[in-house]
């Protein structure tokens, strides 16, 4: 039985953030100058706190895995992969990486800025330790795997950071790994490069290549990845298929978004909560794709307000996908006193499986906003199974829409061509 690519066994890392308390300049630039004197004393005023980026996390990767590595900001996932790549240590555990590397967890990671592209196309590729005719011989594919010839000798401090990534990225790749090391970085590069980096991956993945990929979207997880490993401050909490991983963390995302309430003081009503119910009326944060979505909004009426309108949206990051208010389907609301409950039943809204955001505002009759309540992820809509059973194939994020449409697709026979006119000819 083959070795595994990669182990991690108890493994923890720790940083040490050092806290200042100084009130004036002076003692700031003293201090500075102080911390550079490592056998000097430390001061009264300095405190120091541990903090652990990883906790006893162990886990092993088979040749041959694709695994995600997910998690919320700050929950170990950068680190994992640094230390994976020797760029840090871990401070306690033992960790073993079998086979060639080749890592993408920085942008610009190895790169001189005062170097050209050229330059440094070899002076990355032998801080990978690929040799000089191995990279001369692979440099024209390199060079246009990045669609970097325009630019390929001008100092890359002048490269934005998807020429960093695309450059960076194809040096990685032509390494030939055993292993690769992916982080957030792709997501810095426009659509069609992404796309072409996950098909470059998909075809390492296909010749047997180990890929560990750390990313936010659950769509590219699920779509190369047959396993997901989820950190949470520091921690291992969960470890198995990518759509059953997604969907707890996307509960996480949502069951943390939190009420965002804006409005003037004087508006005299406020929005207090909104839930999504489930079918039994308790309050959720799933729902089923193409099921019934039912919505209550709870408000506080300080004291009489008249003809007032609920707007409800729901959006997808920075994308309004639905729109719907009480005046547009001739909903008088009358007068509304001390606390009351609204509910917004929507039968079939058909959208992508995805987490969406949901906001709630209440306008006044000249339609200036009284309240405003937002909240960032508040649920999330799941497939009962694989999407391309229901009829609907584009199952990748990078080009999944937000509508969800069931296709019937027939192939017919094309009607034989026939001239529009014959002439006979003497």
């Amino acid at each position: 039985m083959s070795s595994p690519a990669i182990e991690f066994e108890g493994v923890c890392k720790r940083y040490l953030i050092r806290h200042q308390k100084a009130r004036y300049l002076k003692d700031r630039l003293t201090n500075a100058i102080r911390r550079t004197n490592p056998f000097g004393p430390r001061q009264a005023n300095d405190t120091v706190e541990d903090f652990w980026a990883l906790k006893d996390v162990s886990y092993r990767i088979q040749p041959g895995e694709s695994v995600g590595i997910i998690g919320p900001n700050g929950s170990g996932k950068s680190t994992t992969l640094k230390i994976l790549a020797g760029v840090t240590k871990q401070t306690s555990g033992r960790v073993a990486v079998n086979g060639k590397l080749g890592a993408l967890i920085e942008v610009g990671a190895g790169f001189h800025p005062e170097l050209s592209g050229r330059e440094n196309v070899f002076l990355n590729g032998s801080i990978l330790g690929m040799k000089k005719a191995d990279i001369a011989k692979k440099f024209d594919s390199i060079v246009a795997f990045a669609e970097v010839e325009q630019f390929i000798d001008t100092p890359v401090k002048h490269y934005s950071s998807g020429m960093y990534v695309r450059l960076g990225f194809a040096i990685a790749v032509h390494n030939d790994p055993e292993i690769l090391l992916i982080d957030e970085v792709l997501a810095v590069g426009d659509l069609s490069f992404q796309r072409k980096c996950f098909d470059k991956m998909k075809e390492l993945k296909s010749s047997g290549r180990t890929i560990v990929l750390i990313s936010h979207s659950m769509g590219q997880i699920e779509s190369l990845c047959e396993r997901a490993i989820m950190l949470r401050r520091g921690q291992l909490i969960a470890d198995g298929r990518p759509r059953e991983v997604a969907q707890k963390y996307v509960e996480l995302a949502d069951g943390r978004s939190e009420l965002s309430e804006h409005g003037g003081a004087d508006s005299g009503i406020s929005i207090t909560a909104v839930r999504l119910l489930d079918e039994a009326g308790n309050q959720t944060t799933r729902a089923e794709l193409g099921k019934p979505l039912t919505f209550d909004i709870e408000f506080d009426a300080r004291r009489p307000v008249s003809d007032v309108l609920f707007g409800f949206h729901l959006d997808r990051g920075q994308v309004r996908v639905y729109d719907s208010d009480t005046r547009s389907l001739g909903m008088n609301l009358g007068t509304l006193t001390g606390r009351g409950i609204l509910r917004c039943e929507i039968p079939n809204l058909s959208l992508m499986p995805n987490s969406y955001g949901v906001q709630v505002v209440i306008y006044s009759a000249d339609e200036r906003p009284l309240s405003h309540a937002k909240y960032p992820h508040m649920f999330s809509i799941f497939a009962p199974r694989d999407l391309r059973r229901l009829g609907c194939g584009l199952d990748d994020e990078p080009v999944r829409g937000f509508v969800f449409g069931h296709a019937n697709w027939r192939k017919l026979v094309a009607p034989s061509s026939k001239p529009e006119f014959t002439r006979e000819i003497n």
